[in-house]
């Protein structure tokens, strides 16, 4: 063999040996990074079972509801002893047209037609009264119903329940509002008052039942809405009242009364009653409490849905359409959603301690402990997306719910006041100089302002061109009562102050001369 060749056969033989080499090294590090991904997503497995389960188990130490069963009650009433089926059968005696044409011609609902912001239309609105007895006499006959069930019963997916009575009640709240305020018009000022009592505790029952959700308790502050709003701030600058045996005060109410030919005024004991039924927030916490404690349930179920393979991914709006029912995709994935679960979980429980505050600053403050992944453009990588796929399809921003829980906090409270400064003024000739003289024959405390901290006092501005009490709104600044408008000249419970008009003066449409807000 010549040197060339031995060379060559040398140079193949050392090539060789280094590619073997290689390819052991490629083979032994190939097994130790899958050994470690397999280790990882063990280690990554058992901690994010521990953390999902730790958190499951907290809640179910501490009584709270996690099953669906939790939420369904264990006995059925019976019609006669079941509110719920007297607002529905009320619901469906409802005599009012959805496809109304208004004076413009567009087509709307007849109860949206004649509940205009601050005035009825008296033709329409009389009309549909004499239209609804049935419907306005089932309403009254609920509140005398002390259980309710709406027959929402909950299973798993809890994603996937309906809720079907929610938008019959608020057109039946509507009716109650167009009725009152036409009984007001007509001189029976005491119905008027019942009927505002009748629509409190209709408010009070579409979110009493343990199957309460989010939606549920955003449709229940719009009732509440509708009565403190659309009603109260209407009626009470001219509402009469008739003193009670043995309180012999309202002699302005009286003499008003008889002068305006008011064919029978309030009671002194209705207002009242009235009066301490706003003042209670009790039912909106609680409304609160069992609305989240729901939505936190939903997202234990979707999690065990999904990781056990059983709920497929179309289910909570996820592309594709299909489940996790390979082994192998759950053992990979399901640690991802394990943990993501347990965020969401415990980002609902904070959710339910903010609603429960006693003022919005502290819910704020509570609020401010939640992870939620961030949403400004370019603030989360792409790992972080990924690794909270569940909560970015199905954590909603219950920032706005909140706002909206603790504003119909703050109408309830300034329409209790409104409705004692009232009183205060039929029985004096003149309204309070201030908030503390309504204590303790009106009021049984001064009314606190839940979006102030600290226990401050609601705004009350007496001897303003726009007489108005107000509360601080959800930015927590001072305005002086000041408030804003939208650009169709409404005024804009959002910026500025909340403000709530004492002699029923409400924009509703632009003032001359005033530049709509941006």
């Amino acid at each position: 063999m010549s040197d060339v060749t031995q060379a060559s056969h040398d140079a193949a033989e050392a090539f060789e040996a280094r590619r073997r080499r290689r390819l052991r090294l490629f083979a032994f590090g190939t097994t130790a990074y899958v050994v470690a991904i397999v280790l990882m997503i063990v280690v990554w497995r058992g901690y994010s079972r521990a953390r999902l389960a730790g958190e499951l188990a907290r809640l179910r130490a501490a009584g709270e509801p996690l099953l669906p069963a939790d939420f369904n009650p264990s006995t059925a009433l019976r019609d006669f002893e079941n509110a719920a089926f007297a607002y529905e059968n009320a619901v469906a005696a409802i005599h009012a047209p959805t496809n109304y044409r208004d004076a413009q011609g567009n087509p709307t609902d007849a109860l949206d037609a004649a509940l205009g912001r601050t005035a009825i239309d008296p033709a329409l609105a009389g009309k549909l009264v004499d239209d609804n007895p049935k419907a306005l006499a089932l309403l009254r006959s609920a509140r005398g119903i002390s259980e309710v069930d709406w027959g929402v019963q909950f299973a798993s997916p809890m994603i996937n329940v309906l809720l079907p009575q929610l938008s019959g009640q608020r057109r039946l709240a509507k009716l109650g509002v167009v009725a009152a305020r036409v009984a007001a018009q007509r001189g029976d000022h005491a119905e008027a008052v019942q009927i505002a009592l009748d629509l409190a505790r209709l408010a009070r029952r579409v979110d009493e039942p343990r199957t309460s959700v989010a939606i549920t308790h955003l449709v229940a502050v719009a009732v509440h809405s509708l009565l403190t709003n659309s009603l109260l701030e209407a009626l009470i600058p001219e509402l009469c009242v008739a003193p009670d045996e043995p309180h012999v005060a309202t002699r302005a109410g009286e003499t008003q009364a008889a002068s305006a030919g008011v064919a029978r005024a309030a009671s002194r004991a209705a207002v009242l009653e009235l009066t301490r039924e706003l003042l209670d927030d009790a039912p909106i916490r609680a409304g609160w409490q069992r609305a989240m404690s729901a939505e936190r349930a939903m997202h234990a179920d979707t999690v065990r849905g999904v990781v056990d393979g059983t709920m497929p991914a179309w289910a909570i709006g996820a592309p594709g359409g299909m489940a996790l029912s390979s082994r192998v995709l759950r053992f990979v994935f399901r640690p991802m959603f394990e943990l993501d679960g347990a965020r969401m979980i415990g980002n609902a429980s904070l959710v339910l301690r903010a609603g429960m505050a006693p003022s919005f600053p502290e819910a704020r403050r509570t609020m401010a402990r939640i992870d939620v992944i961030p949403t400004a453009p370019g603030t989360t990588s792409i790992a972080a997306g990924a690794t909270r796929a569940l909560s970015r399809m199905l954590e909603a921003s219950y920032d706005r719910a909140l706002t909206l829980s603790f504003r119909c906090r703050a109408e309830r409270r300034m329409a209790a006041t409104a409705l004692a400064i009232r009183l205060f003024e039929l029985d004096h000739g003149t309204r309070p100089a201030s908030l503390a003289e309504l204590v303790p024959e009106y009021l049984s405390e001064p009314p606190r302002d839940p979006f102030a901290p600290d226990g401050e006092l609601l705004g009350y501005l007496p001897a303003d061109p726009k007489p108005r009490l107000y509360s601080l709104g959800p930015d927590g600044g001072d305005d002086g009562g000041d408030f804003t408008w939208r650009e169709s000249g409404s005024v804009d419970p959002d910026r500025l102050d909340l403000v709530y008009f004492l002699d029923d003066q409400r924009p509703s449409t632009q003032p001359a001369g005033k530049t709509p807000s941006p």
